[in-house]
């Protein structure tokens, strides 16, 4: 059994990519596969996304940024309270909607994309706002910290069957170097590292 924790920026059209790549490996491979995504809110990537809004709005500051990001964040946190499954498909349809289809975040879209990914809207909308919610963001961070993410669109892989083993590290995820590095189980055969993980760079 393979564990994964993909990292992304919610609104980079490369790791709603990244998304669709793990989770068509999860289906194409004969192996146990568990993953998560895992939002990243720092400075570099609301900064980054502010840039890009400038553009098109002029009036927008980074503490409007932030509480976009941070929304979509309790957001989706919401949705996973409702299963893994049904949370990462709440933040992709979410994701289509903003990144593709241009549309502007709001709570009427928000509850929409809800109730076509199959959650109870009620439940919803009091996890949203929940304290809840809010802790589970802060371990996202931590994890982060931890496991020394530099940027999105980066991976952390662990073989389960191998107790001690490491995670290995993935940057720009793409189909062929995921599955590779997935059939290629000796690169797991290294020594725990400090009671969590030591990662290994593969570009």
């Amino acid at each position: 059994m393979f564990e994964l924790f993909l990292f992304i920026d919610p609104l980079c059209k490369k790791c709603m990519k990244a998304e669709n790549v793990v989770t068509n490996i999860s289906n194409d491979l004969e192996y146990k596969f568990k993953f998560q995504f895992i939002p990243i809110l720092n400075l570099k990537i609301i900064s980054k996304t502010l840039k890009k809004m400038e553009k098109y709005d002029s009036n927008i500051t980074i503490n409007d940024v932030h509480n976009l990001y941070y929304q979509i964040l309790l957001d989706y946190k919401a949705a996973l309270f409702q299963g893994m499954k049904r949370g990462r498909t709440f933040l992709m349809y979410l994701q289509e909607e903003l990144l593709f289809n241009n549309r502007t975040y709001s709570n009427d879209l928000v509850f929409s994309i809800a109730e076509k990914a199959k959650i109870d809207l009620e439940m919803f909308k009091e996890d949203r706002v929940s304290e809840l919610a809010k802790k589970e963001i802060r371990k996202d961070q931590i994890l982060v910290n931890q496991m020394n993410i530099k940027s999105p669109d980066s991976a952390v892989l662990f073989d389960c069957k191998k107790i001690n083993s490491d995670g290995i590290l993935l940057k720009d995820i793409n189909y062929s170097i995921l599955f590779k590095t997935c059939c290629r189980e000796k690169i797991f055969d290294t020594k725990k590292y400090n009671n969590f993980c030591k990662l290994h760079v593969i570009k």
